[in-house]
């Protein structure tokens, strides 16, 4: 029964906030493996980082007749960024899988030189012509407005960025 686990096993709530503001798009998890590693550190009798990136971590019980194992994903939704236009505005491409209607106004964070927040965003509905209006959005039609311009942004950013979704704890 989950809900007799919870009352056994109190939230760290302090944990989990640091656990969720750590980026870690696919393939770009070193910040949330250097936490993961950092909160094992001496809880477990083993542990190591696989050839994939992998972490995994060993704690002998006292019965070895009986073994538990836990799985959980290291890294995030993200996306990656693959142009910027004369306008500042920031294009990208999907890092792992997601649904394209989840979009439209979510907050983000691009890891250039230092975090950039921005929005995503796509043409807005009064300048669209009715086609468009009925037409499902694709990935092309989103882009992500950081309200910088194309030169500031440039300095701090750059083809291969990473993003990932703005994710304080609620």
């Amino acid at each position: 029964n989950s809900l007799y686990l919870l009352e056994l096993m109190p939230i760290n709530v302090d944990q989990l906030e640091k656990i969720c503001k750590v980026p870690g798009a696919p393939g770009y998890e070193t910040k949330i493996r250097e936490l993961v590693l950092k909160e094992l550190k001496g809880l477990c009798d083993d542990v190591r980082i696989d050839n994939m990136g992998n972490v995994v971590a060993l704690k002998k019980g006292k019965d070895s007749s009986k073994k538990v194992m836990a799985a959980a994903h290291m890294d995030e939704i993200g996306f990656i960024v693959t142009h910027i236009d004369d306008n500042g505005f920031v294009r990208f491409a999907p890092l792992g899988g997601f649904d394209p209607k989840t979009l439209t106004a979510q907050r983000v964070l691009l890891h250039g030189k230092k975090d950039i927040p921005g929005v995503m965003g796509c043409k807005p509905i009064h300048i669209m012509t009715p086609a468009e209006r009925s037409a499902s959005l694709t990935l092309n039609d989103y882009f992500i407005d950081t309200g910088l311009p194309k030169k500031k942004l440039e300095k701090i950013i750059e083809v291969g960025t990473t993003i990932t979704r703005e994710r304080d704890l609620v």
